[in-house]
């Protein structure tokens, strides 16, 4: 894995109030918003308060790691043409998604132990997205919804080494147009969260 920035992982234990409970740890790590920060280090997820799958589910495996759970964490290729959605895509991301394969990519997410059994969680997109994308609730008890249709998946010891040799494999092109895309995204992703309107 790459080389992390130190956490103070009872500090932010605290700071949320979970200290041992791991539905609030889930519920912190997923209203993060989602969005791209060029890194996948969970110390920069937190200090930024942003991030995509891979860096907030490292932060959230870290976390859970913290109070005694024992996690998993798994690859899941998709495209992002499949993506569930309630919403369509403007213009500009569906023009790149015929563009760029339908923007092929890799999904990280955990596995979880809980009650003696492994529980999948996708804390991927932050609740003000709820109309429009898959938004998990967890109990603790049972598994979530994966926020991606998958077409392969596979657990990892080092998801980050992993995704980064996964996505090498992509042609150099449809790199480019998936990193454009995933800034597109973001943006896109920003003005639904203003879009939403508080109950």
């Amino acid at each position: 894995m790459e080389d992390r920035q130190e956490i103070d992982f009872r500090r932010i234990l605290t700071e949320i109030e979970a200290v041992d409970d791991p539905v609030r740890i889930f519920e912190w790590v997923r209203d993060i918003p989602y969005g791209v920060i060029d890194s996948r280090d969970p110390a920069d997820v937190y200090a930024r308060h942003r991030g995509t799958c891979s860096g907030k589910h490292l932060l959230l495996a870290q976390l859970l790691e913290h109070i005694g759970m024992e996690v998993r964490h798994v690859i899941a290729f998709h495209r992002y043409s499949e993506l569930p959605m309630e919403t369509e895509y403007p213009k500009n991301l569906r023009e790149l998604l015929g563009a760029g394969d339908g923007i092929p990519d890799y999904h990280n997410y955990l596995e979880a132990r809980a009650g003696g059994l492994w529980l999948l969680i996708d804390a991927t997109f932050d609740s003000p997205l709820r109309d429009f994308f898959i938004v998990n609730d967890w109990d603790g008890e049972s598994g979530t919804e994966l926020s991606v249709r998958p077409i392969e998946t596979r657990r990892t010891t080092d998801p980050v080494s992993d995704k980064e040799a996964l996505l090498v494999g992509l042609s150099a092109e449809v790199r480019r147009t998936r990193r454009r895309f995933l800034r597109e995204f973001s943006d896109w992703l920003e003005s639904l969260r203003g879009e939403r309107t508080p109950i």
